[in-house]
């Protein structure tokens, strides 16, 4: 409350009044070393944000670049390993008559070694999960067709051994000690063997594996055209 009157504290009001208007106009004037400042900083905003926008763009850039190698680098690797199993699609047929000359012909050596298609079967399962069904498939069709060769050789070693031993039996039971018995029990393991070989059917044997090995190219050809 104003105890002299009115006037005298409408003064002391409006002394007041001037005296923080004066103060407010003195802390909003800009002084020289804030203008200095503003004028050395300004110039340099666009420069920092340049700079802000070039290394989130690299960032950037550098992010979408490995992502571009990485899928550049994992399709150059499945286009090798497609090669390589087509290879071994090319290697099925060489390996199929080397396994016949073997077990039917007896030539050759045999080679204790996984079959071509075990080796299209592993790829196609590492890498090309889309052909492992068919390769699968070919695999089983090659160790069927082996299979089926080892019991055709059992077979016939069994029909010679046979045909051997009786001829061998006889010849010498007619003719004691002549030489030319031996040849003659060769002779007719040979015409036995023939003959069991007559009731074997190579071609249906190979088929399943020639319609299989046509099956696994056919899906390579086509995943080939993607890479």
């Amino acid at each position: 409350m104003c105890d002299n009157g009115t006037s005298v504290c409408t003064k002391a009001l409006s002394k007041r009044t001037r005296q923080f208007r004066h103060t407010g106009r003195a802390m909003a004037a800009p002084t020289p070393e804030t203008a200095t400042l503003w004028q050395t900083i300004a110039p340099l905003i666009p420069v920092v944000v340049g700079g802000l926008i070039g290394i989130v763009g690299g960032l950037a850039g550098t992010a979408f670049g490995h992502t571009l190698r990485t899928r550049t680098d994992k399709k150059a690797l499945q286009r090798t390993k497609l090669e390589l199993l087509v290879g071994h699609l090319a290697e099925i047929e060489h390996w199929g008559n080397k396994t016949r000359h073997f077990f039917l012909h007896e030539e050759g050596e045999r080679v204790y070694e996984p079959h071509p298609a075990a080796k299209v079967l592993a790829l196609a399962t590492i890498y090309f999960p889309t052909l492992h069904e068919a390769a699968r498939a070919l695999d089983l069709a090659c160790d069927k067709y082996e299979l089926a060769l080892m019991e055709q050789r059992g077979k016939l070693l069994e029909a010679a051994q046979k045909a051997l031993a009786a001829t061998a039996a006889k010849r010498e039971k007619e003719n004691p000690g002549d030489p030319h018995n031996v040849e003659w029990a060769k002779i007719a393991a040979t015409e036995a063997k023939l003959e069991v070989g007559k009731g074997f059917n190579l071609v249906q044997a190979y088929q399943p594996v020639i319609d299989a090995k046509r099956i696994v190219a056919d899906a390579a050809k086509a995943l080939a055209a993607t890479l």
